[in-house]
């Protein structure tokens, strides 16, 4: 759990930058922005 904890908390930090992105400019394509979105909310819910 720290371990998540960790890669959530730096991924707080890059995704307002990866959210602005178009998602065909993103290496997985719409299927990142997908991803990333939960990531967004728990690091917003942390206060990060």
């Amino acid at each position: 759990a720290l371990l998540a904890d960790q890669i959530l908390g730096r991924s707080g930090h890059l995704h307002p930058e990866i959210m602005k992105r178009p998602p065909e400019r993103m290496p997985l394509g719409p299927y990142r922005r997908k991803l990333m979105w939960p990531l967004y909310g728990w690091a917003a819910l942390r206060g990060d």
